[in-house]
């Protein structure tokens, strides 16, 4: 498939997974294709205001499962660190347990992007109890990087002229001028995650042609749809995506570097 097919066949699919439905005059509700913990579908809403923004909402539904299942975000906690952290990377507000995002209705689109990319970091918190929060998958990676001496930003935002904006966990610059873009995906078993990162890989890359992608996959748990995760990144998509497995130090201590792969 070309670019031209593979970008219809994702539209489409989009189109035929996401519904939109007017609950008054000025409130859509939108459910998207994007899967929670639950496998429930990420649901938002979109208000619109007399200015012509839009707030773009969750309702306090994220704080409200991560609740019912026994997580508190005590100040200062690390688990409060990284919930905030995660917030203020994808541009999001909290306030109240309601998570949202307001932009112009221009907006709309990356706005909405950003919000379901970011709901579903936040949903990764699930994965946390009090015997590893500080041992996170995420955190494991830079500790490898640290310990091999790789320069690395994290996390890494990459932004067109539109405005639009795609954010990646950490980038390797790259002898040259290049980069590697890399994301942790620490539930390989929802697809859905695999699909995100792979719209923003092509986004970005329209951006900066020279950047490779990477996605470390969490395996410390059996990875029961790795067939269709390589052949997603590596054939389905227009930008090749190289799965490396979280367990396979060789390669991750091979591959992220600073050197060109």
């Amino acid at each position: 498939m070309d670019a031209t097919a593979l970008k219809e066949a994702y539209l489409k699919w989009l189109t035929d997974n996401e519904t939109y439905v007017d609950l008054s005059p000025q409130i859509v509700r939108i459910d998207t294709p994007f899967l929670d913990n639950s496998f429930d579908e990420i649901v938002l809403y979109a208000i619109t205001y007399s200015d012509k923004t839009i707030k773009l909402t969750d309702d306090g539904w994220t704080m409200d499962y991560l609740e019912s299942h026994g997580f508190t975000f005590r100040k200062g906690s690390h688990r409060y660190n990284l919930l905030y952290n995660t917030v203020k990377t994808y541009g999001l507000t909290i306030d109240s347990e309601e998570i949202f995002v307001k932009c112009d209705s221009s907006k709309f689109p990356i706005a909405k992007q950003r919000m379901v990319q970011g709901l579903l970091k936040i949903y990764d918190l699930i994965l946390l109890n009090d015997t590893n929060v500080v041992n996170t998958f995420k955190e494991d990676l830079f500790n490898a990087l640290t310990k091999n001496e790789v320069a690395y930003d994290a996390p890494y935002v990459v932004t067109g002229e539109n405005g639009y904006s795609y954010t990646f966990d950490f980038s390797i610059p790259v002898i040259g001028g290049t980069k590697k873009l890399v994301n942790a995906i620490t539930q390989p078993n929802k697809i859905s995650n695999a699909k995100l990162y792979m719209v923003d890989a092509q986004l970005s890359h329209a951006i900066d042609s020279t950047a490779t992608f990477y996605a470390i996959l969490n395996d410390k748990e059996k990875i029961n749809n790795l067939d269709e995760i390589n052949d997603l990144f590596l054939n389905q998509s227009s930008v090749p995506i190289t799965p490396i497995l979280g367990s396979d130090s060789k390669t991750i201590s091979r591959v992220l570097t600073n050197k060109a792969a």
